[in-house]
């Protein structure tokens, strides 16, 4: 929406004016950046978990899968 459009031009105007800009950052950067360092902090993973207001464990297991902080699920072998 409109709103978040704004948000994002406001941010990207302030990286510019700081000489940060490079067209890769943008604010959800910043909550990833927080999560990476929480996580290799020692926080504790349900505490992570409502943080970022996940439904379940899976989802904070995922979103940390995704950022490379925990190594990939590994697929049950059925026998």
């Amino acid at each position: 929406g409109w709103a978040r459009n704004r948000v994002s031009e406001r941010h990207a105007e302030a990286l510019k004016g700081c000489g940060l800009y490079n067209g890769l950052l943008t604010l959800y950067s910043w909550k990833h950046t927080g999560v990476c360092n929480a996580y290799r902090g020692g926080a504790d993973i349900l505490w992570l978990q409502k943080q970022l207001r996940h439904a379940s464990l899976d989802d904070t297991h995922t979103y940390l899968r995704s950022l490379g902080l925990l190594p990939p699920e590994v697929p049950t072998v059925r026998w």
